[in-house]
Parts: C-alpha cells; structure tokens; sequence
C-alpha cells in the first residue's frame, strides 16, 4: 500500500495531457469530420505537448521523499501487512479448529478446552512485547513527524507561487 509523493498539481497536468489525447484521438476517428472538428484538433496538437510538458517540468521541480517520509511510510505499511495477513490466517486457523472439534467429537473439544489457558498465557506475554514496540516506535515516529513539519512548511510555501503561475497558464 505504497503512497506516492507525486505532487497533485503533475498528477493534473498528466491526467489533463492524456485526456486532451484521448479526445484528440476520439475527434480523428469520428465521422464526418468538419472545419470545427479539424480547428479543435489542431489545437489539441499543440495543447498535448504542452501539458505534457508542464507536468514533465512539475514533476522535475519536486523534491524526493526525506528518509523521515520513507520511514513513516514503511512502518505503517509494515504495521498494515501484518494485520491484514495475520486476520484471515486467524480466522482459518479458528474455523479449521472448531471443524476439527466438530468431527472428532468429545476429545476434541476436551483437547481445545486444554489447550485454551495455554493460548491466553502466549496472548498475555506477547502483549507486553507489542506494547515495548509500540512504545519504542511512538517517540521515533513523533521525532520523524516533528523534523518533517518545517520542510514539508517550506515545501509549500515555496511552491505557492509556481501553483498560482502554473494556474494563470493553464487555459481556462
């Protein structure tokens, strides 16, 4: 679940250079083709290239992730595999356990309810280890976000005005 640090000004100039395409290409192909149509496409041909390259540039001008931001983002995306293997792994391992219990009968259920306490006791001394971990991660994580707030600050300050030059250029 990996994020992008793609900034949404490139991502809008791309988009808008690929449907400026796609509708050029739709105008081609359309059928009969007219003096209004052939006017909009002309256009457009000069309109890809320059979307295109406006979001090339945009893209140029951003700076690649702080390792604060690489680590921030793979500690939440480490935390987020784990849940999501470890739900339905538990889940099947249950059903497969009362399957079992089911068809084998009495000495089954016997055996799960022996083995139950054994279950709570491994819960109850993990627990305290995920929480050490947890308790470790927590101050690193604020320390990450504490040194990230004033370069992400000045990141935006700075590109403010490439925002609003890049909004005066576009057609509206």
């Amino acid at each position: 679940m990996s994020r992008s640090f793609t900034s949404k000004p490139t991502l809008l100039l791309a988009g808008s250079a690929l449907g400026a395409t796609a509708y050029a290409r739709y105008l081609a192909n359309k059928a009969p083709e007219d003096e209004a149509t052939q006017k909009q496409i002309k256009a457009l041909h000069w309109a890809i290239p320059g979307l295109t390259g406006a979001a090339v540039a945009s893209s140029l001008r951003q700076k690649p992730p702080t390792r604060a931001q690489v680590l921030r983002e793979g500690v939440q995306d480490a935390r987020i595999r784990a849940v999501e293997a470890a739900a339905p792994i538990a889940a099947l391992i249950g059903a497969r356990a009362v399957s079992a219990a089911h068809a084998a009968g009495p000495a089954l259920e016997k055996a799960r309810d022996n083995a139950v306490p054994a279950l709570e006791k491994a819960r109850d001394a993990a627990v305290p280890a995920f929480e050490r971990a947890r308790d470790a991660a927590v101050p690193a994580l604020e320390r990450a976000r504490d040194n990230a707030k004033p370069v992400l600050d000045k990141a935006r300050d700075s590109a403010k005005p490439a925002l609003e030059r890049a909004k005066e250029a576009l057609p509206v």
